[in-house]
């Protein structure tokens, strides 16, 4: 990517979300996005841009934008922490019920979502009801994942 392409980007991610790009910030804005998106493909990081558009009112940080595009070429990314405790909750109302639904295969075999609930014991992980719950369980989720997508990204990626 070069530097007016950048630029093309900032402007496009700013009229997307109707904010105004004062001049006189520019340059420390270009150079922020600048020193996180400088090496990836522009037409990647235009589609990025405008898929995040339709789902979110807030405009992304660079960084945002850049762990997504990452996240997408990472063939197998972990479920979001809202899939995890959807799939638990799913798992604990068909054991009380007595029903069978069919569970998304990539939610369920995932290596992290596994580990976690192996960590916290399946009774205890099934069980769970609560919002200290879900906060908790969550929490020890968010670690698991952090730990799984620190070793498929770069040192950069990371900021370590």
């Amino acid at each position: 990517m070069i530097k007016t392409e950048l630029q093309e980007l900032v402007r496009l991610a700013h009229a997307l979300y109707n904010q105004t790009l004062y001049s006189k910030d520019e340059a420390h804005i270009f150079q922020a996005w600048w020193a996180l998106l400088q090496d990836l493909d522009p037409d990647h990081v235009r589609q990025k841009i405008l898929d995040i558009s339709m789902q979110s009112k807030y405009m992304p940080t660079p960084g945002a934008v850049r762990l997504s595009i990452k996240k997408a070429l990472i063939p197998d990314c972990p479920p979001g922490p809202h899939e995890f405790w959807a799939y638990l909750q799913e798992v604990r109302n068909n054991r009380n019920n007595g029903t069978h639904q069919i569970t998304r295969k990539e939610v369920a075999e995932h290596p992290c979502v596994q580990k976690c609930i192996q960590q916290v014991g399946a009774t205890v992980a099934f069980g769970l009801i609560t919002n200290g719950d879900r906060a908790w369980v969550l929490e020890a989720y968010t670690e698991i994942t952090g730990a799984f997508m620190a070793l498929r990204l770069t040192v950069v990626e990371s900021n370590a």
